[in-house]
């Protein structure tokens, strides 16, 4: 019983890593990197991918899109070129 609550846990360990590392992705797409980062100013459940697109574009993004994160909830995420 203990070896399936230590598989467990160093499950659970894994997922929260992977989470984190979600959070500070950065996408390859075609030769460039792209930065992604949560929306600072859009607030709530993500449904409109257009509300997002407005609301990161006044935070100096070049777009925005909602996405599922981790938890299964959907956020705002705003998307721009790396430096």
């Amino acid at each position: 019983m203990e070896k399936r609550m230590g598989s467990r846990l160093s499950a659970l360990f894994l997922l929260l890593l992977l989470a984190i590392s979600f959070e500070m992705q950065a996408e390859v797409a075609e030769g460039r990197r792209t930065c992604l980062s949560q929306s600072h100013k859009f607030h709530g459940y993500c449904v409109r991918s257009s509300n997002c697109r407005q609301i990161c574009q006044t935070e100096r993004f070049l777009t925005g899109e909602c996405r599922h994160t981790h938890f299964g909830n959907r956020r705002c995420i705003c998307v721009k070129p790396c430096d």
